[in-house]
């Protein structure tokens, strides 16, 4: 079906939380009710609310990311005039690329970072993040009753309140707050065993941080643990994956040969998967190294792969 074309002026009355319009890269989107559950917080959208907000997107996100997270449910239309006369290349590669290093000048996944950092504007790099999707399984997170601290968005936070003369929000930062409305504080182990009676299917349970936690994984008939420290933000002193996952290896090392271990959290070399896997580990995750790396492209990728197998020989 032929998209709805419509003027900027039509688009300008949809400012209100029950009935709210924005346009990103000439595409119109009904976004009411999506603010409060907007990861990068709500004022980002609720700014934009009727108007177009394609230059703070493309900033953060890829073109496709819209189109992926909504779907054609939530695709108003088009403001022609307002479309970009761009490229492939030139949408896959928005202005927060300023200049990268040379890819055959990284060798090793700390580059990968040096160089997002050095290329990414403040508000890309506070809230960069990777997405993964568990399909036929359920990932549940025990550690976690709320989001952590997150330092680095609430410094930037308060940059742009002052830039815009507006007093410190004395609350936990937006994104935080956003996290938090997510997270359930009230699940118990009970709760597993009666999730997994009610879907049918494997329950993998994301988050364990010590050793009595993965045998109560396991007492509640979770097929699978997934040690993590939530990249070491989560909570605050959690300890290193790794610790854990020694700490499992010594009190309960039954568990190893008995459900399913994953681990991620600070994996940055091939030594780091050899050590994870020597402790019982049957599988070894990354999420923001391939983040780094996709500002390459598939190439990126890839030289990230040979790099962790190369040092993994």
């Amino acid at each position: 079906m032929a998209p709805q074309y419509l003027t900027q002026a039509e688009v300008s009355r949809h400012t209100h939380a029950t009935d709210a319009w924005i346009f990103i890269n000439g595409d119109v989107w009904d976004v009411t009710g999506f603010a409060e559950m907007h990861p990068g917080g709500e004022d980002v959208i609720t700014e934009h609310y009727g108007k177009d907000a394609s230059e703070v997107y493309n900033s953060v996100h890829g073109p496709k990311l819209a189109m992926g997270y909504f779907g054609t449910t939530k695709l108003v239309g088009r403001v022609p005039e307002l479309a970009p006369a761009l490229d492939q290349q030139s949408l896959e590669n928005p202005k927060l690329i300023k200049s990268l290093p040379p890819l055959d000048s990284i060798i090793n996944l700390q580059d990968f970072e040096d160089a997002a950092r050095s290329c990414l504007n403040e508000r890309s790099w506070v809230g960069k993040r990777a997405f993964g999707v568990w399909k036929h399984y359920y990932n549940a997170y025990p550690c976690l009753v709320f989001a952590g601290k997150r330092e680095a968005n609430e410094r930037y936070e308060m940059k742009i309140a002052k830039g815009k003369g507006q007093p410190k929000d004395k609350r936990q930062n937006k994104q935080s707050r956003a996290a938090s409305a997510a997270i359930n504080p009230d699940v118990t182990w009970t709760q597993i065993k009666t999730i997994k009676g009610q879907l049918g299917i494997p329950i993998f349970v994301k988050g364990i941080q010590s050793a009595e936690d993965a045998m109560k994984a396991f007492e509640s008939g979770c097929e699978g643990i997934y040690v993590s420290n939530h990249g070491g933000r989560g909570v605050d002193t959690s300890q290193p994956s790794l610790l854990t996952l020694a700490e499992i290896n010594i009190k309960c090392p039954q568990l190893l040969s008995q459900m399913t271990v994953l681990i991620d959290g600070g994996i940055r070399r091939g030594t780091d998967v050899f050590k994870a896997i020597c402790l019982g580990a049957h599988g070894v995750c990354l999420g923001r190294p391939f983040f780094y790396a996709l500002m390459y492209g598939e190439d990126g990728v890839r030289h990230l792969m040979n790099i962790l197998t190369s040092l993994a020989r």
